[in-house]
């Protein structure tokens, strides 16, 4: 593989916005992954990394926009020869099958990604967003649940969908921090919404960003839309959670200042229009 060991492409962002369709995606079109990868396309043996390590991190550092040296070095040292190890075993399963970048799926990478882009200079993390009005209704809050405590100060078991908004929304603004700040043009922020696009020109814009061939632009990110769910809820049901996504909302387009203010004071946003494209990274 040569150079490309030390560039990987790696995706992440809020467990349930896409990043599956994305990882499918960027396979199709020359991304190599690991060979042993769940039905989600995570890769299992990074899976089992952050089984051990996302929480000890959260516990030390409570936020996403962190430094690896802010890390204690008495889980910076084991948690660095941890990953020395769990990356052999990726390259090692890697398919093999000529394409020019590697690199793998898992959400939670974005708990840990200040050490991994210690380690690779050179990495792109590609961070997808999806409507976090979209994301109270997804069956996928497994971020939540583990992590809002330590993230948020607010318990999952209290009011669930305060808790999936208020994760939502710290997880993403902190990578979106980081990437801009630490990652510059190795960071690339996209919007699921935009990429489930019947014109193809998110997708083949990502593709263009990432130097990657065209070989299947549609009939991935179409088949998985289903955006737009939020607006069948009752807003009074989903008020308190649609205030927690404000600053997010807001910050990724899709909804402008005026929304944002009437969120933050309880009113119905559901006439607010659907976003415009944003991606971000040079």
């Amino acid at each position: 593989m040569g150079d490309t060991d030390n560039r990987p492409i790696i995706v992440g962002g809020s467990g349930g916005s896409g990043t599956r369709a994305l990882a499918e995606f960027l396979y199709r079109n020359g991304v190599d992954l690991p060979r042993d990868r769940t039905v989600a396309n995570d890769c299992r043996r990074f899976t089992e990394f952050l089984r051990q390590w996302v929480e000890p991190v959260l516990t030390a550092i409570r936020r996403v926009d962190y430094r690896a040296e802010d890390l204690p070095e008495s889980l910076r040292r084991p948690m660095s020869d941890h990953l020395t190890t769990t990356l052999e075993a990726m390259r090692a399963s890697l398919q093999h099958e000529g394409k020019p970048r590697w690199g793998w799926k898992c959400p939670r990478t974005v708990f840990v990604l200040p050490v991994i882009a210690e380690r690779f200079p050179d990495l792109v993390f590609v961070h997808l967003v999806r409507d976090g009005r979209d994301m109270l209704s997804s069956k996928n809050d497994n971020q939540a649940r583990r992590f809002s405590g330590l993230l948020t100060g607010l318990a999952h078991e209290a009011d669930p969908a305060v808790a999936i908004a208020a994760t939502w929304t710290r997880v993403n603004l902190g990578l979106a921090r980081y990437g801009e700040a630490v990652l510059g043009p190795r960071y690339l922020r996209l919007r699921y919404e935009d990429l489930c696009g019947a014109d193809g020109d998110a997708r083949r814009a990502v593709l263009d960003r990432l130097g990657l061939p065209t070989r299947k632009l549609n009939g991935i990110f179409e088949a998985s839309s289903r955006a737009d769910a939020w607006r069948r809820e009752d807003p009074r049901a989903v008020a308190s959670a649609h205030r927690a996504l404000a600053p997010g909302l807001s910050a990724f387009g899709y909804i402008d200042a005026a929304e944002a203010a009437a969120l933050e004071d309880g009113a119905d946003a559901a006439g607010a229009q659907p976003p415009s494209r944003v991606i971000s990274g040079a």
